[in-house]
């Protein structure tokens, strides 16, 4: 039973760390019951990927029995501990940031001292989540907003001041009162946790043309609509890379090994095509990536000896070809950053990477599908054309490999000159240079959050 509670608590935290943490194990004890439980039940239950700990297709079908057995074992111990007269077990809470600050604590301690053998679980997040954590029995009961339409039972026991938090000398700040529609014409910093409340809601809903992109990253199935194109984008980009170095080197390559990884990373187009749920999304784009990384050293084909590849390592990376596809990573997130708030879009606020402090989201989004076709074939011609030599990297104490001085400026020369290149833009069906195409793909989806297309239509390079 530990190995289902454990993979529950993997999922609820997105992490291995974490989950460890709260169950009292060591991170590698919980890898080990994971994979014990995986090969149990013959199917990969969860992949690691860039953004935490996301659900296999499997996975997700199976999270529901899983969930429903350890509910049912809780019980179990619950009632077997009533029938020895030991008043034991756990209550689970949904909750929000200043529910958790200020009103639990002291309820909670007043609970204990009369039930000292009940335990608490607290779950931290937005409306929706909790509502959903209710739905599917991952907690006893929540917190949320009186004015939510909601199908639970709902008992009212606080009521809370809503607050305009506005810069010194602002108009507005001398007024006791302001009115909702007094806030149409400023601009917001909303804080996720904020977006669901009633009086933004009410906002929203009488002036639609406010903050748009906000709106949709706070839905969750809108927010997928756009993150599952991007991976789409993302995925058919990766198999053509593959494609391309089969018929190109087809004497110099494991063609078959090849074609397994593209038949893989095509089984996934359908799943991607009608997603749902950013999790499993997520889960999807992982598998692919894992694939397509899989193969990525038998697109090498210069150089072998320094220039290797088994897995993804960042911060730091930990090898010569990781270093280039750092570099060449974070170049490209810096372009589409500017290229999003250029064209009226907040960088920081995504639909697959969640908002995260200092962390440009809506970037690494659109960073998704072009990392194949750009920044990951760039790297490969760097390499298989020998601009890029062993001796432009060095291994620091700490173990990580960076780029020299001079082998940043070869880079840093190649890219210029590679932006330069024109291709034609599947979409527009123009020649423009590539410098220019994440600025291209954050107008057509400014265009698409406007109203102004039916879709949000991702990069698809051949």
């Amino acid at each position: 039973m530990n190995r289902y509670i454990a993979f529950l608590k993997v999922f609820e935290r997105n992490s291995f760390s974490d989950a460890a943490r709260d169950l009292g194990y060591t991170q590698s004890a919980v890898s080990q019951m994971i994979k014990s439980l995986e090969e149990e039940l013959g199917v990969t239950l969860l992949v690691r990927s860039r953004s935490g700990v996301a659900l296999t297709y499997e996975g997700r079908h199976l999270l529901p029995y899983i969930r429903d057995t350890v509910n049912a074992y809780r019980m179990l111990q619950s009632q077997a501990a009533g029938f020895s007269g030991l008043e034991q077990g756990t209550i689970r809470l949904g909750t929000f940031t200043s529910v958790s600050s200020f009103l639990l604590p002291p309820a909670m301690e007043r609970f204990r001292s009369q039930h000292s053998g009940i335990r608490f679980e607290l779950y931290q997040g937005l409306y929706y989540e909790i509502e959903d954590w209710v739905r599917e029995g991952v907690v006893d009961f929540g917190f949320t907003d009186m004015s939510r339409t909601t199908p639970f039972a709902c008992e009212p026991i606080y009521r809370d001041t809503m607050l305009a938090v506005l810069p010194k000398g602002h108009p507005l700040g001398e007024n006791i009162f302001i009115q909702v529609d007094e806030l149409a014409a400023e601009p917001f910093i909303l804080l996720e946790e904020g977006r669901g409340g009633g009086c933004i809601r009410e906002l929203l809903a009488r002036h639609p043309q406010i903050n748009v992109q906000y709106r949709v990253a706070d839905d969750p199935a809108q927010s997928c609509r756009i993150a599952r194109s991007m991976i789409f984008g993302k995925l058919h980009n990766a198999r053509w890379s593959v494609e391309r170095t089969k018929r190109d080197h087809s004497l110099r390559v494991d063609t078959q090994r090849l074609q397994a990884a593209i038949g893989q990373i095509k089984g996934l187009y359908p799943l991607v095509a009608e997603e749902t749920s950013l999790d499993a999304l997520r889960g999807e784009e992982g598998a692919g990536a894992k694939a397509y990384f899989d193969v990525f050293d038998d697109m090498i084909l210069q150089n072998k000896a320094d220039f290797f590849f088994h897995e993804r390592s960042r911060r730091p990376p930990l090898d010569h070809v990781n270093a280039l596809l750092s570099f060449a990573y974070s170049l490209l997130s810096s372009d589409c950053a500017a290229a999003l708030e250029s064209v009226g879009l907040d960088a920081y606020v995504g639909f697959l990477h969640r908002d995260r402090p200092g962390r440009t989201s809506l970037a690494l989004d659109l960073v998704e599908e072009l990392r194949p076709c750009f920044a990951d074939r760039f790297v490969l011609s760097l390499i298989n054309n020998r601009v890029i030599a062993a001796g432009d990297l060095v291994r620091t104490d700490s173990g990580a490999v960076l780029l020299t001085d001079t082998g940043r400026k070869k880079f840093l020369r190649a890219w210029q000159e590679r932006k330069r290149d024109t291709i034609t833009h599947p979409y527009l069906k123009e020649k423009i240079a590539w410098g220019l195409v994440p600025y291209v793909q954050a107008l057509l989806l400014a265009r698409y959050l406007r109203d102004d297309l039916d879709a949000y239509p991702p990069f698809l390079w051949k």
